[in-house]
């Protein structure tokens, strides 16, 4: 990884060589990779409002992804909220996550908010699924 570092980094050197930062993002680690195990440990509120769209695009990226590893109704809350997002990719994210998402085993069912989300993020489901992820959930059609 140093090997590709060094020639991003050269100061005043216009010549990188062709493949290096493609290297260097291969070797590289992703900044919230080594938070996301820890996920749950985190402030759900304190990531939930940098998922608001006055943030910059990295910011929201790394918080919804560390919201999505939390699972249960905070991933659900986090999905939902960025389906107006400005960005097409991670609103597309939001919907491959709402999607994904079923109530975890340690939730409570009957949640209100979990069906409040589920109506509000409806676009991505059939509705064959939001019913399904309704009953999974214990809430009302």
């Amino acid at each position: 990884m140093a090997w590709y570092r060094e020639p991003c980094t050269a100061p005043g050197d216009p010549g990188v060589p062709p493949g290096a930062v493609i290297g260097l993002a291969v070797c590289g680690n992703r900044a919230d990779a080594a938070l996301l195990p820890s996920a749950k440990e985190l402030p759900a509120d304190w990531l939930l409002e940098r998922t608001r769209s006055e943030r910059p695009r990295h910011v929201r990226v790394g918080a919804f992804r560390l919201l999505d590893a939390c699972g249960g109704v905070v991933a659900l809350r986090a999905a939902v909220g960025l389906f107006q997002d400005q960005d097409l990719k991670l609103r597309t994210w939001a919907a491959q996550s709402a999607q994904r998402w079923h109530p975890s085993p340690d939730a409570g069912r009957g949640d209100k908010e979990v069906g409040e989300l589920l109506d509000r993020g409806r676009h991505p489901f059939s509705d064959h699924e939001l019913r399904r992820r309704k009953w999974e959930a214990g809430v009302d059609s």
